[in-house]
């Protein structure tokens, strides 16, 4: 009884130490120090770090993070392995991990408290699946091997998540895997057979295409990253339907919002009601970077050139304005203006003018290679006008070389042998023999 009594003790300690916000959205985490030995903790909703210092992280890697918990494992030299709460400080401990331990992904099914929480490590290659699992107050670990089989024994894990506490992997030739127990403790992997053909990627686009797995509001969602020379470009949302079996994709994520960390392609999702933050966007981040992307769904084509013609009418007569949500051309947008005056004031006036949290920048050459634009190019009705697709204008080229070699063949063919014209009056020639 004194025990729980100074451990709650502690416990509530360690909350005082936190802002009130704490535990209402995911928080960024970064390592840092000179020996590894600080953490600073990023609030999304506040726009601010706290700095802190928990011996328990310090040289330790984390596996993965789910329902306010890490997975601590063993770094280099350690072999230690444990669950941690990082606002309470609570621990629990785990089996050690061997020295030579090494895994693709981790997960965590449920949250400690729960009796059918596992902590499920995978080891993945070309047609072979190794997971190694066990329970909170377990003495040791389970692991046990699979093969994924196809139609030629070249499949793979592609992601892994949770839905309602079961453990689901994809794989690349679009397989559903859940992950069920037996009463023995022994796994096996049931195929949800879901329809691939309701997912538009294809499997020799997979690595521009990152895939994650997340439950959301009791659904399973899936998200298509499309990054592009380190740079998100277009993110991608299905549903999973559990009565029909197939994908379908969704545009909105109402006041839910999406976090996606690295390393280890960490997951969550959570209600924005009580934060300082809008629901329908996704926050992510990309390894090995200190950037903090923020993908919102709710900017729409339509909505984008509402504001884009709104903004710009004040410099003159807008004749049309161009936005497009395709994988090349996100992000980028054409106001077109029916006087040249106009347009070059525009973008005189609107250069770096913040437009959607974003600074406006015109097309312009970096070093060896082109920044592109960022929000909007300019351009004049006549410019428009004078613009020819690079293919008309060959043919029109070839044409008039085509045309200037015929006349030169008859013009040819018209002189005579002693080298001069003959005389026509404009009707059809006739050769006469002597």
């Amino acid at each position: 009884m004194e025990a729980n009594t100074k451990e709650s003790v502690e416990e509530g300690q360690s909350l005082q130490c936190w802002p009130s916000t704490v535990g209402l959205l995911p928080w960024l985490v970064f390592i840092n120090g000179s020996s590894e030995e600080n953490q600073t903790f990023y609030d999304i909703s506040e726009s601010h770090c706290h700095v802190k210092s928990i011996p328990e992280l310090q040289g330790k890697l984390v596996a993965t993070c789910s329902y306010g918990w890490l997975v601590i494992a063993g770094y280099l030299i350690s072999d230690d392995c444990f669950l941690l709460n990082p606002i309470s400080t609570k621990k629990i401990q785990l089996p050690s991990l061997t020295p030579d331990f090494s895994y693709d992904n981790c997960v965590l099914s449920s949250p400690p408290d729960n009796p059918e929480c596992v902590v499920m490590f995978l080891d993945f290659d070309i047609g072979t699946l190794d997971v190694t699992f066990c329970k909170p107050g377990d003495v040791e670990w389970t692991r046990q091997d699979f093969k994924l089989h196809d139609e030629d024994d070249s499949d793979c894990v592609r992601s892994v998540g949770v839905h309602k506490g079961d453990i689901c992997i994809l794989t690349w030739y679009e397989h559903l895997y859940f992950v069920k127990f037996d009463k023995s403790y022994s796994i096996t992997l049931v195929d949800l057979k879901v329809d691939d053909n309701t997912c538009p990627t294809t499997r020799k686009l997979h690595s521009s295409f990152p895939t994650y797995l997340v439950e959301t509001c009791g659904e399973l969602l899936r998200l298509h990253c499309y990054i592009r020379h380190r740079q998100v470009v277009d993110i991608w949302v299905y549903k999973l339907d559990f009565d029909e079996k197939v994908w379908t994709r969704i545009k909105e994520l109402k006041d839910q919002a999406i976090f996606i960390g690295s390393p280890g392609g960490q997951v969550l999702a959570c209600s924005t009601e009580e934060s300082r933050i809008h629901g329908n966007k996704i926050y992510l981040t990309l390894a090995e970077e200190r950037t903090l992307y923020v993908y919102d769904l709710d900017l729409c084509a339509l909505e984008l050139k509402r504001s884009l013609y709104c903004l710009f009418s004040q410099y003159g007569r807008i004749l049309d304005v161009v936005a497009l949500k395709t994988a090349r051309l996100r992000g980028q947008a054409w106001v077109v203006f029916s006087e040249v005056t106009a347009a070059s004031n525009a973008v005189r006036q609107m250069q770096g003018f913040p437009f959607y949290d974003k600074p406006m920048v015109s097309l312009a050459m970096l070093g060896h290679g082109y920044n592109m634009q960022k929000q909007s190019l300019i351009a004049s009705q006549k410019q428009k006008e004078s613009m020819i697709p690079m293919q008309r204008r060959r043919r029109s080229k070839k044409k008039k070389v085509t045309e200037r070699k015929k006349r030169t063949e008859e013009a040819q063919q018209s002189v005579p042998a002693n080298g001069k014209p003959a005389e026509s009056n404009g009707g059809p020639m006739k050769s006469v023999e002597a």
